[in-house]
């Protein structure tokens, strides 16, 4: 992929620019889309089972796309809902990423890749390794220093957003199954609203021009009035 891998650019190999904070909740939020169409599939959902930065692939767009498909699993239920579980009998995943009630069960379902998917989130904010990452941002937000957390090198964040994420990523880290956010009903919404915000963010990031008050707006044409000196 054109971009390399979403790892690749949140610890910028080969010295790649930094991810702007926009693009990072854009990705977010293309992330949660591609794991609900997996977990709707008809007949049966799709459990990706290993989400981490390191299979989540960038095109030339910075559009994300998820990788690695060779643990993908599928459920065997003909009565599937998404409290459904499946019985994996050899451990997949990365450290880290792995859902705990599927280490202590073996049991996975479709919350197995919300637990995952927070974990990226979060890294998406503070570009950190994944090992108590979870802890450090809760500890961060808790002692009002979240801002000290956040990469670096993105500069200027937008806090109180980028706040609400880093919570909304941390009600999926709960370690029960049946206690974590519904990522359709619960998560997306709200991600839907932060895509609004990096949307325009992003808009005035690249325009490179200044966008005229609205009483220099034609009414029919929607196009700037020019203004002249003279009569």
């Amino acid at each position: 992929m054109e971009n390399g891998s979403l790892e690749e650019r949140l610890f910028r190999k080969n010295n790649t620019p930094p991810i702007p904070w926009f693009d990072r909740y854009r990705i977010a939020h293309e992330l949660a889309l591609a794991l609900i169409f997996l977990h709707n599939c008809k007949p049966k959902p799709i459990i990706h089972c290993d989400l981490k930065p390191a299979n989540i692939l960038i095109d030339h767009n910075f559009v994300s796309k998820i990788g690695d498909v060779g643990l993908l699993t599928t459920l065997h239920s003909d009565t599937y809902n998404m409290t459904t579980l499946f019985k994996e009998t050899s451990p997949v995943g990365t450290l880290c990423y792995i859902d705990p009630e599927y280490l202590r069960t073996g049991m996975v379902s479709p919350k197995s890749d919300v637990y995952a998917f927070r974990i990226v989130v979060l890294q998406l904010l503070t570009a950190k390794p994944a090992i108590a990452l979870a802890w450090t941002v809760e500890m961060a937000i808790d002692d009002d220093r979240l801002a000290q957390i956040l990469d670096a090198e993105v500069g200027n964040w937008s806090i109180e957003e980028t706040k609400e994420l880093a919570i909304l990523a941390l009600r999926c880290t709960e370690l029960h199954h049946g206690d974590r956010c519904d990522l359709k009903t619960q998560i997306l919404p709200a991600l839907d609203r932060l895509k609004m915000v990096a949307d325009k963010a992003h808009d005035l990031a690249t325009s490179g021009r200044i966008v005229p008050p609205n009483h220099f707006i034609c009414p029919i044409l929607k196009t700037g009035i020019r203004m002249t000196g003279g009569q």
